[in-house]
């Protein structure tokens, strides 16, 4: 029977051009038609499209659609290669169109990618379509699983058909592995790139793949270097993890692997004490070690996390699985050396403050003193039970009622509505001087401080848990602006402070701190309520100052302004994310003399985010960072109207120009290139805003690249690689310009 099907169907056969687009308009119509099968009919009624989202999850829904969607691959499984090339390399793009809205079709990629004919060839057209369309992964959420589900199968067609495909992979080895790294440093959703090096890394590391190992020694010292820069960072948990793992499992053999050991030690320790599959994963790579390499070898390497590795074996042995019978196997393998860490230093939990912690007094008939019983624990725990998505909603309830009666209990209310109206309304408010911005105070008490703090930050994340909302978010209102009007009639009014009694009470921009804190959280949600909090501060402010200008005048704008911006200049990318949300707020709110007064502030902030969070996995920020800064650019380097007459806008906006224009025109020489670039391009738009060259703009702050345009021999030589790729990359800036603002 096979022989009469090889005589009857001429798998040999060349098929002319006409023919071949007969097979491509066959493939086009008949992936439209096979959507037949999404159509859901009931007993009664009229027939409905199954919805796409729906769909995307579907395989075929009947042995039936199963059936002719394999014969229908057999048409094509049986041409010649140069055909079948031909007709998938031109309908490849439609295809993973038709699998997008029907992914039952998947079944079609499947069969091409189990028979050994067809799989290198169909392999190699997929995975070219798919490096084409690699940066989609990053922001496309919607195409990128089903991009991440093609690759997966491609890589398992190599464990499949070893010979034939990983020939065809080799090739795309490196642009696979340094796009995806490449792109993960900037993408908005970094995540899919790194699930795509598991997935290649699970499917060729199984031994048995000599070629590729070959081909990926070259990549192994610079993706070991990142993926442990990225795994000791600051990120994620489950981003943590998966790099922890990709440390752990790069597709080498051990040989290999022995010069870049010491980069190996971090992450697995992180291992074990991870989850219960990184634990194994750890457990399977050190007993690897133990069992192949010489103890004293094995030994130098462990020796900088010795301590911290053997802890952690000895916690595994409390589990209660597999792990801990590992865990035991490997403590006995080690000898005498595993119970050197018993002399180690313990990691002791002590109290950090030895003052007075905030506590609920307690009076008892039988006691003639009453008991104090502290509460920063509990909004501690109030606080951990509302921020874990795990929480069980009656937790959260509770966690809220705790934080809301603790911000009540500290709140003092003695004050009728009328007095409070009286004092608001005193013209002084609207008229007399503000105090300096030096004029703000913060508590001593520094544990007081901290466990209201977290109260308010509590408060904050209750905001942004839908369950919660409804109640939060009228106490929200009123605490916030019950603080900014404590923190006003500090400030100004017929009573401003100037020195304060530290022990009269809390000071009211602790509010400001929890603010802080929660812009700079890793869960970016919670900027929303966050954003809602400067709002009603503004708002607040304004209201009782009688303008948005005074009300930019009070310290306590100042103070905000200082904590945002330094939020942009710690090590988390959420951090500086978190401090752009909150400058971008600033910069579109406030009035335009503050906004003069903070501009080189804000720029700085901007352009150390851009600097700092190259070659690292942000998210966005950068991007992020790049349009907020000439949003607000075009907002504060447009000229004045020319009527205007208020002479000390117009001298603020003149000081902040020059200085805004003299830090950028020193950063056209930067080493770092994105730095570089925004500098340029800021420069560029500064021009066009103002209706001016870009000579003109930058001809009053030409001293500061007299030394360096052109380039001084003796100022090159001494320089590193990116200085000198800097200064010549200015150096071409600058002459270019027209008219030339330097002449070589």
């Amino acid at each position: 029977k096979t022989s009469q099907n090889e005589h009857s169907l001429p798998a040999s056969k060349l098929f002319n051009p006409s023919e071949i687009l007969i097979f491509i308009d066959l493939f086009h119509w008949a992936l439209e038609a096979l959507d037949i099968y999404t159509i859901n009919v009931p007993a009664m009624g009229m027939p409905q499209t199954l919805p796409q989202q729906k769909q995307a999850l579907q395989m075929p829904r009947s042995k039936e659609e199963k059936e002719v969607l394999e014969h229908f691959s057999g048409v094509f499984l049986t041409m010649d290669s140069q055909n079948f090339q031909e007709i998938f390399a031109s309908t490849i793009d439609f295809m993973v169109d038709r699998l997008y809205k029907n992914s039952a079709l998947q079944v079609i990629a499947n069969s091409f990618l189990a028979n050994p004919k067809t799989s290198p060839l169909f392999a190699t057209v997929l995975v070219e379509y798919l490096l084409e369309r690699m940066e989609e992964m990053g922001s496309n959420i919607e195409r990128s699983n089903l991009y991440l589900r093609l690759f997966k199968l491609v890589f398992g067609s190599v464990s499949l058909f070893a010979a034939e495909n990983e020939h065809m992979l080799k090739p795309h080895l490196h642009s696979i592995v340094n796009k995806s790294m490449e792109l993960a440093m900037t993408a908005k959703e970094p995540y899919n790139y790194f699930l795509l090096l598991r997935a290649l890394f699970r499917s060729i590391g199984g031994g048995s793949h000599d070629l590729l190992y070959q081909e990926f020694l070259p990549l192994l010292p610079n993706l070991l270097e990142g993926l442990n820069r990225l795994q000791s960072g600051f990120h994620k948990q489950f981003l943590k993890d998966l790099f922890v793992e990709l440390c752990l499992t790069v597709p080498v053999r051990l040989s290999s692997l022995l010069p870049y050991l010491p980069m190996l030690m971090d992450p697995l320790v992180s291992a074990l004490h991870g989850s219960h599959t990184l634990v194994s994963q750890g457990l399977r790579t050190l007993e690897l070690c133990v069992d192949n390499l010489q103890p004293d070898f094995l030994y130098d390497h462990i020796q900088p996390v010795r301590a911290d590795l053997m802890q952690a074996l000895w916690r595994t042995l409390r589990n209660q699985d597999s792990a801990a019978v590992v865990a035991f196997r490997v403590l006995g393998k080690f000898g005498g050396g595993n119970r050197k860490m018993m002399i180690e230093p313990q990691a002791l939990q002590y109290l950090e403050s030895d003052t007075l912690q905030p506590a609920v007094v307690a009076y008892f008939q039988e006691h003639r003193k009453p008991i104090d019983f502290p509460v920063d624990k509990v909004i501690e725990t109030a606080f951990n039970a509302l921020k874990t998505s795990t929480t069980d909603p009656f937790y959260w309830r509770q966690s809220w009622e705790v934080i809301r009666c603790y911000l009540a209990a500290s709140i003092c209310l003695d004050d009728d509505k009328h007095t409070l109206q009286k004092l608001f309304m005193h013209p002084s408010f609207t008229e007399n001087n503000v105090l300096p911005t030096s004029a703000y105070y913060t508590l001593y008490d520094k544990q007081a401080r901290q466990t209201h703090q977290r109260a308010i930050t509590g408060m904050f994340v209750a905001a942004a848990t839908k369950e919660l909302r409804g109640s939060v978010l009228p106490t929200m209102v009123a605490v916030v602006r019950h603080y900014t009007m404590v923190a006003i009639a500090q400030q100004a009014g017929p009573f401003p402070h100037k020195h304060y009694n530290v022990n009269s009470g809390l000071d009211p921009l602790v509010l400001i701190d929890a603010l802080t804190e929660i812009m700079g959280h890793e869960e970016k949600e919670l900027c929303k309520p966050g954003n809602l909090a400067m709002v009603l501060i503004l708002e607040t402010a304004t209201n009782i100052m009688g303008s948005k200008e005074r009300a930019c005048r009070l310290p306590m704008m100042q103070y905000l302004a200082e904590k945002m911006a330094a939020l942009c200049y710690e090590r988390p990318w959420y951090s500086k994310m978190g401090g752009c949300i909150a400058l971008k707020f600033l910069f579109q709110n406030m009035a335009m003399r503050w906004l003069y007064q903070h501009l080189f502030i804000f720029l700085k902030a901007f352009m150390f985010i851009i600097m700092d969070l190259t070659g690292e996995v942000s998210s966005g920020a950068i991007d992020m960072a790049k349009n907020y800064l000439e949003k607000m650019l075009k907002i504060c380097m447009t000229p004045l109207d020319r009527d205007c007459k208020n002479d000390e806008l117009v001298a603020t906006q003149k000081k902040a120009m020059y200085d805004v224009i003299h830090e950028l025109v020193r950063q056209v020489t930067s080493p770092h290139t994105l730095v570089r670039e925004t500098a340029m391009s800021s420069l560029r738009l500064i021009a066009e805003l103002q209706n001016k060259s870009v000579t003109e703009v930058m001809n009053p702050h030409r001293e500061v690249l007299v030394d360096m345009i052109p380039p001084k021999k003796h100022l090159l030589r001494h320089q590193p690689a990116s200085a000198q790729i800097g200064l010549m990359d200015g150096n071409t800036f600058c002459t270019t310009l027209e008219p030339r603002l330097f002449t070589i």
